[in-house]
């Protein structure tokens, strides 16, 4: 019918498909009527379930900014009312530039039966002929843990993040694992942070420096890191880089005598 959720292999992270919000036949969510419409989960017994308890998804979605939204809700009470996950606009409308893994927490919910609804609303007739809302992978855990690191220039190439070393931002930082690829920028002072469900993953920093970069640490520009016990944190999972450079320093300086030189007197 008029129901624009439903299983593609347009676009998927995992093997097979995904769930979109979108028709097959135009590649947007334009249906001349504007779209307020649920991807409602089975029930989910979280009763035996040990706090933390969280659900992670792959998504990716393309809509209008500020105006069309992609709501995750949680219904403790069959679907009768719902409590929205993410109510920030900016955060959940526009453009997640690819594949991202998204986490909320359940917590409060344990010891309960739920639903979860992947709530897809445009606020307006206009400006939908977008591609719409991808989820993927969606997996209720009461066990996940985080992955930290930087990425770094290695001055004295010896491998180790050390106080010489300068952070390296707006690298592009690659998980693979049970959810596939998916990649984050880091921030500007060289630390990114993954949370992911218990497994392992191979980290990597995707070379997008240029080709007279070399990874020093490690030097396959890869490691592989296993999440084994729920709530564990993995730090100093680092990245060093580092190419050919020179050093150009100097002085500014008042020239009280006007003689063009920097004198002994002169700060």
């Amino acid at each position: 019918s008029d129901t624009l959720w439903h299983q593609t292999s347009y676009n998927a992270i995992s093997p097979t498909h995904s769930w979109w919000c979108a028709s097959e036949s135009t590649d947007t969510y334009e249906n001349g009527t504007g779209v307020d419409q649920s991807l409602v989960s089975p029930p989910i017994d979280l009763t035996g379930a040990v706090v933390p308890v969280h659900v992670m998804f792959n998504e990716n979605f393309n809509t209008e900014p500020m105006q069309d939204l992609c709501m995750v809700g949680i219904s403790s009470d069959g679907g009768a009312t719902w409590t929205e996950m993410r109510t920030d606009s900016a955060a959940c409308s526009g453009t997640s530039n690819g594949w991202t893994i998204t986490d909320c927490d359940l917590s409060a919910y344990a010891g309960q039966t739920i639903r979860i609804r992947f709530h897809f609303v445009s606020t307006s007739l206009l400006r939908n002929n977008m591609p719409g809302w991808f989820v993927d992978n969606v997996l209720v855990s009461a066990s996940g843990g985080t992955i930290n690191g930087t990425a770094y220039f290695d001055t004295n190439r010896n491998g180790v993040y050390d106080s010489l070393d300068v952070p390296i931002e707006d690298l592009e930082m690659t998980a693979t694992g049970m959810f596939g690829s998916v990649s984050i920028g880091n921030n500007a002072d060289g630390t990114y942070s993954f949370s992911l469900p218990l497994g392992t993953y191979t980290i990597n920093d995707t070379d997008n420096l240029g080709g007279d970069w070399i990874h020093t640490a490690p030097s396959s520009g890869s490691v592989q890191v296993t999440l084994n016990s729920p709530g564990q944190t993995i730090d100093g999972v680092n990245f060093g880089n580092w190419h050919q450079y020179a050093t150009i320093s100097g002085y500014v300086f008042s020239d009280s005598n006007y003689n063009s030189r920097r004198d002994s007197t002169e700060p």
